[in-house]
């Protein structure tokens, strides 16, 4: 479904402060409207069980649709968004036998949104 198609929803969003926030803010403004976010949650669980019971939509990564079972609809973004998404860690967390850890670089998902599109 093109994202364009709900510009009259409410949206449940992530925090505000967060990365993720400006980044789906940017994808609605891409489709050509300002998303009115009815809620903010820092739990995507949350913000699957409000779009559940019908508060509004979420906008999910499409892991977190696999995270438990859903009395909603689930449905892709037309054209499809690919927002690249990198974990880093320290050496010392995380780490399982014979591993030595996760090593990249970090920047802000708001810097991936260009990718998106």
């Amino acid at each position: 479904m093109p994202l364009a198609d709900s510009k009259d929803e409410a949206f449940l969003f992530p925090r505000r402060d967060s990365d993720t926030y400006n980044a789906f803010v940017g994808l609605c403004r891409h489709a050509g409207f300002e998303p009115y976010v009815a809620a903010e949650t820092a739990d995507v669980l949350v913000a699957l069980r409000q779009a559940e019971a019908g508060l509004g939509v979420a906008l999910v990564a499409r892991s977190a649709t696999t995270m438990c079972q859903l009395g909603a609809q689930v449905l892709d973004l037309l054209p499809p968004v690919r927002i690249d998404v990198q974990m880093v860690s320290s050496t010392t967390r995380w780490c399982l036998p014979n591993r030595t850890g996760i090593h990249g670089t970090r920047a802000p998902l708001s810097q991936h949104i260009a990718s998106a599109y």
